[in-house]
């Protein structure tokens, strides 16, 4: 999610800029009604660096819809 100025879900009232990145954050043990949005240096990770794994997912499904894409336009073009 990226912050337009206004409340945020769950954090209403705080200040948040437009255009900062959130993260829906599922904490471990908890129900998912109870996740937060967090900026990305309040995403704790560990050992494990959750934001860029979800960010490397996100430009890899990118790149799968762009080829999918290429390929559905030669066989409209065949079609045709």
């Amino acid at each position: 999610m990226v912050a337009d100025g206004g409340d945020v879900p769950g954090r209403e009232g705080e200040e948040i800029a437009a255009g900062t990145v959130l993260y829906k954050v599922l904490w471990e043990g908890w129900p998912p009604e109870i996740a937060t949005w967090e900026e990305e240096d309040q995403v704790p990770c560990g050992e494990v660096d959750f934001v860029a794994d979800y960010e490397a997912a996100l430009e890899a499904e990118e790149e799968d819809d762009d080829e999918d894409d290429e390929e559905g336009e030669g066989e409209d073009a065949m079609e045709a």
